[in-house]
């Protein structure tokens, strides 16, 4: 066996497997093969910040709408205004992968790098969002997890973990690979 060395972090192979949630099962395990990134995680979060995101996943603005205190956003009338505001309708929903859970305002998504919250339900194809005083248009991009906008920090306002949010993204999802 050899140790992993990390700035902060030195551990132990052997250590690092019984730290594993695979070895539990499967203690005759000697080498770490994989589990990695979240184990380390666990054992030491300043790991976190010497990370870089691996997905980003991005949505278009379809529609913006101004609408007057006392009228309702979404399903159910999931949401309804204590004032006058801007919504705007993202393309995305939990079809694709964003959870009802992200809805009432748990998630937080970024137009032009600042936050604005998920209102009313998420529906199958959408979810409308507070655009509060963003400069926005329709077809403009909007980050829901990336560089800046963390899978963990986004999972984590529906009190949930990035591995659910990140496996949950639908097939109807374009994935595009980069290097």
């Amino acid at each position: 066996y050899k140790i992993i060395d990390f700035p902060g972090c030195i551990v132990d192979q052997q250590e690092y497997i019984a730290w594993h949630a695979s070895s539990k099962k499967h203690s005759n395990i000697h080498t770490a093969t994989e589990g990695f990134g979240m184990t380390l995680r666990l054992m030491n979060p300043k790991i976190d910040a010497l990370l870089k995101p691996v997905a980003t996943l991005t949505t278009k603005i379809s529609q913006i709408h101004s609408i007057e205190k006392g009228d309702w956003v979404g399903y159910n009338k999931g949401f309804v205004a204590n004032k006058k505001m801007r919504v705007a309708t993202l393309t995305i929903g939990h079809a694709d992968g964003i959870s009802r859970v992200y809805g009432q305002g748990k998630g937080v998504v970024f137009v032009g790098g600042k936050p604005c919250p998920i209102i009313g339900n998420v529906c199958m194809d959408m979810l409308m969002i507070d655009l509060e005083n963003q400069i926005a248009n329709e077809g403009d991009s909007v980050v829901i997890f990336g560089k800046g906008a963390s899978a963990e920090t986004f999972a984590g306002g529906a009190k949930t973990i990035s591995y659910e949010l990140l496996t949950g993204i639908g097939a109807r999802v374009k994935r595009v690979i980069v290097s």
